[in-house]
């Protein structure tokens, strides 16, 4: 079963959204009427003062540690999966992971620090199985609402992966911790100009693969940079 990327790219409606769970262990849902609408005017409050405290900055850097999956579904043949992370925002992949091989309950232990200029748009996690040679198979995916986290303080987050095509089957689990870091000014500038660096450098490879195969195979660089343009996605 395999969806297109493109129908899923972006950071939409039909996935869970993480979120961090302080409710002790044994603790009961039941609550009377009035204490149930004093713990909704709290989390309110809660909100509002986070929503404050994120825009008195300018810039962010996510400190995001990939720790496992539990109970992934199965996409081969033989009952197993081959699955692998993207974490991504409105289409754009921030990161991929590793791929772990023929394992329902992978252990990544990855971590990456993403630049974040604005903490309002959630992430998607998504998951996928890895096809040797072919199309890889979407798994799941969740997103990651950044303003639930609390600035400077590292937690841990439980997301249940879904897919619209498939609403009511059980996708399973991924395990993450996140922290979300307040900076400057000049801490954004210097991240973009980073972010351009890095940019020009890939280009000038991309420029040099091609003058290079067109030099040794008497190949057009404008035709493959018309091709190379239409596969991207």
């Amino acid at each position: 079963m395999t969806m297109q990327e493109d129908n899923i790219g972006k950071c939409g409606e039909g996935y869970s959204r993480g979120s961090v769970s302080f409710q002790k262990e044994g603790h009961t849902s039941e609550r009377p009427q009035g204490s149930q609408e004093a713990g909704e005017f709290l989390q309110d409050e809660i909100t509002r003062k986070r929503e404050i405290a994120l825009r008195q900055h300018a810039f962010f850097q996510l400190r995001l540690h990939i720790r496992r999956g539990a109970n992934l579904v199965a996409m081969d043949r033989g009952g197993a999966s081959d699955p692998y992370v993207k974490v991504k925002c409105l289409g754009r992949l921030l990161h991929k992971s590793r791929t772990v091989h023929r394992d329902l309950n992978p252990v990544w232990d990855e971590s990456v620090t993403l630049p974040i200029e604005d903490p309002f748009q959630p992430l998607t996690i998504k998951v996928f199985d890895y096809d040797w040679g072919l199309q890889d198979d979407f798994m799941g995916a969740a997103q990651l609402d950044l303003t639930q986290l609390d600035l400077g303080h590292s937690q841990d987050i439980t997301l249940e992966l879904k897919d619209p095509g498939r609403p009511k089957q059980h996708l399973g689990e991924i395990y993450l911790t996140a922290t979300l870091w307040p900076r400057n000014q000049q801490e954004k500038e210097q991240n973009r100009d980073k972010l351009n660096d890095s940019v020009l450098t890939d280009e000038r490879r991309g420029a040099e693969a091609i003058s290079d195969i067109w030099f040794h195979h008497d190949v057009n660089p404008l035709a493959m940079k018309d091709a190379s343009q239409s596969d991207e996605t």
